[in-house]
């Protein structure tokens, strides 16, 4: 079985991917990884061009574009795997091989893609609402870059930006009749919600 998880940055998506791991023994793939080798032959990778154009500074980049701009950076440089990414998993799939993928990389429309496929499942995770989004970041990461010397502006304006961005996932989910499920109440009732729905027969 393939199991695909989307969603934008910090929703959940590695929680669930342990989850899942924990529960099926089955090896988690994070997209980041493979963007970051696939990408070196990739022409367009606007959100990164973004964080070098800014210094990589959580701070100046907020300055210097729009939450709308951010948001379609994530969007366009998701798709610019997408390639790379479908022959990943056809070949997964005709190999008979168990994955979890996760990643802001995968969504409705892509996953829509392998509606004939049989032995893949999906979900996506997403935060709807600001200032809940602002309170679950209250204990930061060490390793996240977000918050790395961050204002505290920054990271309200990365709220918006992670609730503008999962807006926009559950609407493409509606329109393609993906599962989306907000993690913004009860974070880990809404994770075993995502295991239950990804481990039904």
């Amino acid at each position: 079985m393939i199991y695909l998880i989307g969603g934008p940055s910090r929703a959940g998506k590695t929680t669930l991917s342990l989850r899942i791991q924990e529960k099926t023994s089955v090896q988690v793939l994070p997209l980041d990884y493979i963007e970051a080798a696939v990408g070196v032959y990739e022409a367009e990778r606007p959100f990164s061009t973004m964080r070098a154009e800014s210094g990589f500074d959580a701070d100046k980049m907020v300055e210097m574009y729009t939450n709308e701009e951010i948001v379609q950076a994530y969007q366009n440089q998701g798709k610019a795997i997408w390639k790379s990414l479908k022959s990943l998993i056809e070949y997964a799939v005709s190999m008979e091989q168990d994955f979890i993928i996760e990643g802001y990389q995968l969504t409705p429309k892509f996953i829509d893609s392998f509606s004939d496929t049989n032995n893949i499942k999906a979900v996506f995770l997403g935060k709807l609402e600001a200032n809940k989004i602002i309170e679950s970041w209250k204990a930061k990461p060490k390793n996240d870059w977000l918050f790395r010397g961050t204002s505290e502006s920054t990271i309200n304006r990365y709220a918006e930006i992670t609730a503008l961005h999962s807006s926009a996932i559950k609407k493409e989910a509606q329109q393609y009749n993906q599962t989306f499920i907000s993690t913004d109440e009860e974070f880990n009732e809404s994770i075993e919600k995502a295991v239950q729905l990804l481990l039904k027969s």
